[in-house]
């Protein structure tokens, strides 16, 4: 069966929120038409984070692992998951829910509309400073990459 979409999520010390991630996943693309997988791919956790995935993978077969040597950085995190996803379409997502599940289905739709890139902005922002700067820095970098004006 062809897989529609692939989460790639990146772990490292996350075994308090994994399976609470994966219980959200679950129910929002339960009985749903899309057919997907979850890639997990755990970059040198110490702690339970890789023996719990093991643990929800026996019980769901469309949740994958893959277990890097040691820790090499969100990058090379991100490009295995790449290189072990099966899906059309794939979504980079962190495990601890500040990329909330619910809206998989909402990236989805715009993926099939014909988008090449979507990703989410959020209306609501707490952040200091430091963090602002970073991201206004982020998103002109990536303006002067995409080109095109993008949609909000």
């Amino acid at each position: 069966m062809k897989t529609d979409l692939s989460l790639i999520v990146c772990l490292y010390f996350e075994e308090d929120c994994v399976t609470e991630f994966v219980r959200q996943v679950q129910s929002v693309l339960a009985g749903g038409t899309i057919h997907w997988e979850l890639v997990f791919v755990d970059d040198g956790s110490q702690d339970g984070t890789v023996r719990i995935v093991k643990e929800l993978a026996a019980e769901d077969s469309r949740i994958r692992l893959v277990v890097l040597s040691r820790n090499y950085g969100k990058e090379a995190a991100i490009t295995a998951g790449v290189a072990h996803a099966n899906g059309e379409f794939m979504i980079l997502m962190d495990p601890d829910l500040q990329d909330p599940p619910h809206r998989i289905v909402d990236f989805y739709n715009k993926a099939n509309e014909g988008y090449d890139l979507v990703w989410g902005i959020r209306k609501q922002q707490s952040r200091g400073i430091g963090e602002r700067i970073f991201s206004s820095i982020f998103w002109k970098v990536l303006r002067s990459f995409t080109g095109p004006p993008t949609e909000k």
